[in-house]
C-alpha cells in the first residue's frame, strides 16, 4: 500500500503535490509506526489492514480521520499520545481485537461510532484532566455528564448517571452483550449527531430545521388549504514510515 505525507503533515492516499513524501508498506504488516511530524491521518487510509496488531502514533498527531483504521481486526494495541484532538467517525470500527483504550485529556472530539464493533473493549479510560470527556462505569460521557458518547461493546451492565439527557448517535452500536441498562428519568432525547457535528452544521441546514422556519412552512401550507402530511419515499512484518 502506498501513502503520501504532504508538507502540512497530512498522511493520505492521494498524491497531491510532486514534493509529497512517498511511503509504502506491505499489506501484511503487523506493526505500524507513524513518523513524528504527521499531524493528521486522513479518512480510511489504513482501513482493512487485517494483519496489523500494533499501532504506534507520534506525539505530533492531532487528528485521526473517519474510518482511518476501521476493519483492522487483528489490532490489539494502540497508544494515543497527549496532543491528539480528534478521533473521527468510525475511526476504529470493527477492530475486534482491541482491548484497552485510554483517551488522553487533549481529545476534544470523539466521532460517532468511533469504536463501534470493538468487541473486546470492556471499559474506556479518560485522562482526568480532560475538559471534554469523562469515564463513568467504563463508558464515555461529556465532561458535565449530560451526554453519553460511547458504551464499550463488551459491556454487559450499564447504569447511566441521572444527569444524562442525551444519548449520542451509535453510542450503543454493537453492544450485543448488554443485558441490563438503567436509563435516567431526565433523559430527553437521542442526539441526531454528535455535539461537534451539530456545531459544524451549515447555517442553511440550521435555518431549514429551525422552529421559526417550520412554523412559517406550516402557515404557508395552511393558507394553501393543505391538510395532508407528505412523506419522502519476503517483506518485513514490522513497518515504520520513516
Amino acid at each position: 500500500m502506498r501513502f503520501f505525507i504532504d508538507d502540512q503533515g497530512v498522511l493520505g492516499r492521494e498524491w497531491l503535490n510532486a514534493w509529497d513524501d512517498v511511503r509504502e508498506i506491505p499489506d501484511e504488516t503487523s506493526e505500524l509506526y507513524i513518523p513524528d511530524g504527521v499531524t493528521q491521518i486522513s479518512a480510511d487510509v489504513f482501513a482493512g489492514l487485517g494483519e496489523l496488531k500494533e499501532l504506534v502514533l507520534p506525539q505530533s498527531l492531532r487528528v485521526i480521520g473517519a474510518g482511518a483504521f476501521s476493519g483492522c481486526a487483528a489490532l490489539r494495541s494502540v497508544r494515543f499520545r497527549a496532543g491528539l484532538a480528534e478521533i473521527g467517525d468510525h475511526a476504529f470500527r470493527g477492530c475486534v481485537s482491541l482491548r484497552d483504550v485510554y483517551i488522553p485529556a487533549s481529545v476534544a472530539r470523539i466521532g460517532a461510532g468511533a469504536f463501534s464493533g470493538c468487541l473486546g473493549i470492556r471499559a474506556f479510560r479518560v485522562g482526568k484532566e480532560s475538559r471534554s470527556f469523562a469515564a463513568v462505569d467504563g463508558a464515555v460521557f461529556t465532561r458535565e455528564l449530560r451526554e453519553l458518547v460511547a458504551c464499550p461493546a463488551a459491556k454487559t451492565v450499564l447504569q447511566i448517571p441521572g444527569s444524562v439527557q442525551v444519548i449520542a448517535d451509535e453510542a450503543f452500536a454493537d453492544c450485543a452483550w448488554l443485558t441490563a441498562l438503567r436509563l435516567p428519568k431526565r433523559l430527553r432525547r437521542r442526539a441526531r449527531s454528535s455535539p461537534q457535528s451539530r456545531a459544524r452544521s451549515s447555517p442553511q441546514s440550521r435555518a431549514q430545521s429551525s422552529p421559526k422556519s417550520r412554523a412559517q412552512s406550516r402557515a404557508r401550507s395552511s393558507q394553501r388549504g393543505r391538510h395532508k402530511t407528505q412523506t419522502g419515499s519476503g517483506l518485513p512484518s514490522s513497518t515504520a514510515l520513516t
